[in-house]
């Protein structure tokens, strides 16, 4: 049987791309700068949330926050990435660490994929109002404050089940707020604030309180 030759080099086959967005680096700012890549296509995995690593296939608590490409809407593939033609629409454009993936060989993404990623503060740096209200709302929602929540509502602790319900009241209102007070706000909210609590919590604490979802559409 003859021996398969490794491949070593691309064949358009969209694995990467059909799994997500990358994230950003210091690399990438001047994308967002020059328009190629706007606020609406990136969104924001905070501090504390479960999020995959694209470089070693697996799931992980984030120690801090990145930065990524949105995925299509009712799809996991990047927003950029066309799967009829299996073509990406930036591709002379595209992030650092599309530029470093390669499948038969993943040892430059590993060595680049946790250095030098940007934040909402290195967007933001020029827009100290938008920033400070993410810093206030990143206090009052942490994922530290909420998983100790979590940790006591899984308990049984039902004060617990009500402070939650409260943050993810907080978090819509902000996100109502936000909308209301910017054409473009809409569009980036999951940028400024990440997705949103009523999201999240139950994916990845497994916490569904009645109240919690009422609470959110009502805000």
């Amino acid at each position: 049987m003859d021996k398969e030759i490794p491949r070593d080099h691309y064949i358009r086959c969209g694995t990467c791309c059909a799994a997500g967005g990358p994230a950003l680096h210091g690399a990438d700012l001047h994308r967002l700068k020059d328009g190629t890549i706007s606020l609406a296509d990136i969104y924001t995995i905070r501090a504390g949330e479960m999020a995959r690593d694209n470089a070693r296939d697996r799931l992980r608590v984030l120690a801090v926050e990145i930065v990524k490409v949105r995925s299509r809407k009712g799809d996991s593939a990047c927003i950029f990435y066309d799967p009829e033609f299996k073509t990406c629409e930036i591709y002379e454009s595209r992030p650092l660490e599309c530029r470093a993936m390669a499948c038969w060989d993943t040892s430059e993404i590993i060595a680049v994929y946790e250095k030098d990623r940007i934040t909402r503060a290195d967007i933001l740096c020029r827009a100290k109002e938008v920033l400070e209200l993410v810093r206030s709302h990143e206090k009052k929602c942490s994922y530290e404050k909420i998983g100790r929540l979590a940790e006591r509502r899984t308990a049984g602790d039902l004060y617990a089940a009500d402070e939650l319900a409260e943050l993810v009241a907080f978090d819509a209102s902000v996100r109502s707020l936000v909308s209301s007070q910017f054409d473009y706000g809409k569009k980036i909210l999951d940028f400024l604030f990440g997705r949103p609590l009523h999201v999240t919590i139950p994916l990845q604490f497994g916490i569904k309180i009645e109240s919690m979802e009422a609470k959110a559409k009502g805000a």
